[in-house]
């Protein structure tokens, strides 16, 4: 069950935006979170806050099942570098860092799926090539 948080988040987006569909709302949310991680690395308050909705979403049990779906977390999992994630690079971002990757490998083991986890370690063999 989704927290109380993420209700109110739900039922308020769902107004303002007339989504009723949880899967069309939910790859809303998902696509302002990656774009926040992507174009405001210099904000570190936006990304923190950013990675702390993404890992409440990938926490709960059916939200994280409804993410895997996502296409927009698909390519997450398999671009996660620094060129596509400029947080990434920053400094000032490990503890941001270290949030991101534990809500992929979350995201990535929520499955028994070894391709997807190879396909998500594919950008950081790339890193040490």
């Amino acid at each position: 069950m989704p927290s109380l948080f993420l209700q109110q988040l739900y039922s308020r987006l769902s107004e303002l935006l007339g989504l009723h569909d949880h899967l069309v709302l939910l790859n809303f949310i998902v696509g302002k979170i990656a774009t926040n991680l992507k174009h405001y690395p210099q904000c570190e308050d936006v990304i923190e806050h950013s990675l702390s909705l993404f890992l409440e979403l990938a926490s709960g049990y059916m939200t994280g099942k409804l993410l895997l779906k996502l296409d927009s977390i698909k390519f997450i999992i398999v671009n996660h570098t620094k060129e596509n994630f400029q947080f990434l690079e920053e400094y000032r971002c490990l503890h941001s860092r270290t949030t991101f990757y534990y809500t992929l490998g979350y995201l990535i083991f929520m499955e028994d799926s070894p391709v997807k986890f190879k396909a998500s370690m594919e950008p950081l063999l790339q890193v040490s090539v």
